[in-house]
């Protein structure tokens, strides 16, 4: 399955995308990393000025057993000219919401 979140991030400068695909453009980079070494795919900036971002990425083909949260980082590098670049840390919590309960034989009976 995919998940999709919008990231608010506050206090970072405007982040350069493409006008027309509002998709991250250069110069500037913007990763979301999380669990250690895996990596959110940044989808959009649906907007950036001063003061806020809205980031949106997708966490697509994470397979999971049980529910689990995990520490992720978002990094915004509005240069990649220059080594200068933002990041907050924030805790994501996975869970496999395509999971689903058969009874076997059907129809499902209450005990009495």
């Amino acid at each position: 399955g995919e998940g999709v979140l919008t990231l608010l991030v506050d206090n970072v400068p405007p982040i350069t995308v493409d006008p027309s695909t509002r998709a991250v453009a250069s110069p500037a980079r913007v990763t979301v990393s999380y669990g250690g070494a895996s990596f959110a795919a940044v989808r959009m900036v649906a907007f950036s000025d001063e003061a806020r971002s809205a980031i949106e990425v997708s966490f697509g083909g994470i397979t999971i057993a049980e529910p689990a949260s995990v520490q992720a980082t978002v990094r915004v590098q509005p240069d990649t000219a220059t080594s200068k670049s933002y990041a907050a840390n924030f805790a994501v919590a996975f869970y496999d919401s395509s999971r689903t309960l058969s009874c076997v034989p059907s129809p499902c009976r209450a005990s009495s």
